[in-house]
């Protein structure tokens, strides 16, 4: 072969085996990242375990002045959560119905009414002093309740974490959602 050719298929072969080698670590890549996901996914877990116990202990009577601020939000998340699935329940119960179109009736005949005319007088208001408007104090309205922080959101793909509303990974583009 000419050297020319030797050159090409060096090159080509090289190029088959770093892709070959890059195809391998991302594979490796990807698997090591879904297992993270699933170990992570595991932890939570275990954490919520923990949690659900901690709040069956608190309502039996054990009392747990540490977790108190953590706790407190629960009951106002939980009865949103309870409202939002009555709300989502009554959405899926709704069912289309066509508007009826009411068929027009024909028209009566009006019969002309003749104008009475009467002489108008001016109205002129007596001059008085004007009063600056100050309008009354608004009550104060209760501040709304604050919503509790969404809980942490984790990438699919590689595990990192998520900001709020992430449409994509910052770590390795993953679409979200």
């Amino acid at each position: 072969m000419p050297p020319l050719f030797d050159k090409l298929a060096k090159g080509v072969s090289k190029a088959a085996e770093q892709a070959k080698f890059e195809a391998e670590k991302l594979r490796r890549t990807n698997a090591l990242n879904a297992e993270i996901v699933q170990l992570r996914a595991q932890v939570l877990e275990a954490k919520v375990a923990i949690a659900d116990k901690l709040l069956q202990m608190r309502a039996s009577g054990v009392p747990f002045p540490e977790f108190e601020e953590l706790i407190a939000p629960i009951g106002g998340l939980e009865a949103q959560v309870a409202a939002k699935e009555q709300e989502l329940a009554k959405v899926k119960a709704m069912q289309f119905e066509e508007a009826t179109v009411p068929v027009a009736q024909p028209a009566q005949p009006v019969e002309p009414v003749a104008p009475v005319a009467q002489p108008v007088e001016p109205v002129v208001p007596a001059a008085q002093p004007v009063e600056p408007v100050v309008p009354a104090a608004q009550p104060a309205e209760p501040a709304a309740p604050q919503p509790a922080p969404a809980p942490a959101r984790f990438c699919p793909n590689c595990g990192a974490r998520l900001s709020p509303g992430a449409r994509f990974c910052p770590d390795c583009g993953t679409k979200i959602g």
